[in-house]
């Protein structure tokens, strides 16, 4: 319809003409808002107070992975993964009859640790990089090799009369050298306790005798 006034402006049809662009944009910012709302949600990742967790992919620093205890990260897709580690504690139980001292006399000795993944940043680090998608089983039976070979190698290297006069100092050198160990894997002792040692001594004018020294270990 041509309006009776020059310069008059047909105002519905103005209006119409920029409502279209304007609601567009609008839309678009809120689909925006909503895909990063989703996106923060599903690649937004929490870690429990009992686990860590294990980012690996492309992470700041020369490390091949960040750990995080407690609190949460954003996971980059395509790029970036993540696992946990359990920190609940594992007990390894078991007795061993071949170990020896340092004089070659058979040695019997049964022990009782419970070992769990460590949260100081450079063990969590090891953990990661040993442990991570290891079962539990899988870990105890790793932890249990490590044990026990340290313990057979501390023992060769003590005389028995040493074992008797010093026990202190037995369990002292055993926990410090199986520690060690299993700090390299990520791994902290939380307690120990090492049964009794019997061992064979072995008279070559006379019958075997046996000796027995029990030991307890310190919680550490």
């Amino acid at each position: 319809m041509t309006s009776l006034h020059p310069g008059a402006v047909d105002l519905p049809a103005t209006l119409g003409a920029v409502s279209f662009p304007v609601l567009g944009l609008a839309a678009a910012v809120v689909l925006i808002f909503l895909f990063q709302a989703v996106y923060f949600t599903t690649r937004y990742k929490r870690c429990p107070s009992n686990k860590v967790m294990v980012i690996f992919g492309k992470v700041p620093g020369e490390k091949s992975s960040r750990c995080l205890h407690g609190g949460g990260a954003l996971i980059l897709p395509l790029i970036q993964d993540y696992a946990y580690l359990s920190l609940e504690p594992i007990t390894v139980e078991f007795k061993d009859e071949s170990a020896a001292s340092k004089e070659n006399e058979p040695v019997t000795f049964s022990a009782r640790y419970t070992v769990a993944i460590s949260t100081k940043p450079d063990l969590t680090q090891n953990a990661a990089e040993r442990l991570l998608n290891l079962d539990v089983a899988r870990i105890e039976t790793v932890a249990r090799d490590v044990i026990l070979g340290q313990i057979r190698q501390t023992l060769a290297r003590i005389p028995v009369g040493d074992m008797k006069q010093d026990r202190a100092g037995l369990v002292e050198q055993i926990n410090s050298h199986v520690a060690n160990d299993l700090n390299k894997l990520g791994l902290e002792i939380i307690s120990m306790n090492l049964g009794r040692l019997l061992w064979e001594t072995i008279d070559p004018g006379g019958p075997v005798a046996e000796s027995v020294l029990s030991v307890s270990g310190a919680d550490k």
